[in-house]
């Protein structure tokens, strides 16, 4: 068993295909296909059901999988130890970092920049896809990091980093209740129907789980919410149905700020609910040093306030 044969096997698990495994590998299929078929007689095993299209993994080499990427982890640090490559302002490859649609607008402008010079060599690539799209993709190794909403329901195959809290705001009309109000109070949302993002998006289950923790916390008495869904992902949206329609939504604090209607927006007084805003990788990325400086630079461009969550009620929001 060789190096290269696992890179063969890995190359065809990410593709799911050997024409295109071979070409990200730089060889031919026929030579690819039989290192991994050399590799499958010495196993003893399958690795692959070729009958399937596109090309499945077997159980046995999921069984193995975390094995053979952690060989191929450790031939690199090798490398980059024998080459004294730490230095991140010598790496001069790709840095693949998916964001959350609900954080991006907000997040991708403060560390675009940042990142560039950070890695003046490196070609980064920020992505934005919710939640599912970024947990397969890290799977199928097609990104290197992404920043996203924890806990996530499985996290034993992920390195999780929180970088900082992000509390909820509430945003609502001036015919509304709460207009006049310079804070609310958390038990009070179910005033007045509350405005939700489409199916899909994290953010709406964030929402409706925070209104289940308001029925947790008031013991004895009946709460009933109001929910409206608007078939949209961007919160621009949902500020703009509420201010024509009325009713409330929740939005989270660094998407306030660059809005200039801020008689609309009202701080909880107590119980703040926030989401936990993390750095994901998989366990086996190879450069620790770049996900120690992409953790600063984020943490960097952030308000410092938010860095830990303080006093402010950190709600469950898986």
């Amino acid at each position: 068993m060789t190096l290269t044969q696992i890179e063969y096997a890995l190359a065809v698990y990410k593709h799911k295909n050997f024409s295109k495994a071979a070409k990200s590998c730089h060889v031919t299929q026929p030579t690819l296909s039989a290192q991994i078929q050399k590799l499958e007689e010495e196993l003893g095993i399958i690795l692959f059901d070729r009958d399937k299209q596109p090309i499945r993994e077997t159980i046995d080499f999921k069984k193995i999988y975390p094995s053979l990427k952690r060989m191929i982890l450790e031939q690199k640090q090798i490398i980059d130890f024998a080459n004294d490559k730490d230095n991140v302002l010598d790496f001069s490859g790709e840095i693949k970092i998916a964001i959350l649609p609900t954080l991006s607008p907000y997040l991708t402008p403060k560390i675009f920049h940042p990142l560039s010079e950070a890695f003046p060599k490196a070609k980064i690539h920020l992505y934005e896809l919710t939640t599912q799209e970024i947990i397969s993709s890290l799977q199928r190794d097609e990104l290197d990091l992404a920043i996203l909403i924890t806990p996530l329901e499985d996290t034993h195959q992920f390195f999780t980093q929180v970088l900082f809290y992000e509390p909820f705001l509430l945003y609502c009309s001036k015919k509304s209740s709460f207009y006049k109000q310079k804070q609310v109070q958390f038990k009070d949302l179910g005033k007045e129907p509350i405005w939700l993002l489409n199916e899909g998006h994290c953010f709406r289950n964030q929402v409706m789980n925070i209104c289940h923790s308001i029925k947790g916390l008031q013991k004895g008495k009946k709460q009933n919410f109001e929910f409206l869904s608007l078939e949209t992902g961007q919160f621009e949206t949902l500020r703009n149905i509420v201010k024509e329609k009325g009713g409330i939504t929740l939005i989270p604090y660094l998407s306030t700020e660059y809005l200039t209607e801020k008689d609309n927006i009202k701080h909880f007084s107590s119980n703040v609910p926030v989401r936990e805003v993390s750095l994901i990788s998989d366990r086996f990325f190879e450069k620790e040093s770049i996900l120690k400086r992409i953790q600063d630079i984020i943490l960097k461009e952030i308000p410092s306030d938010l860095h830990s969550p303080k006093k402010k009620k950190i709600i469950s929001l898986d």
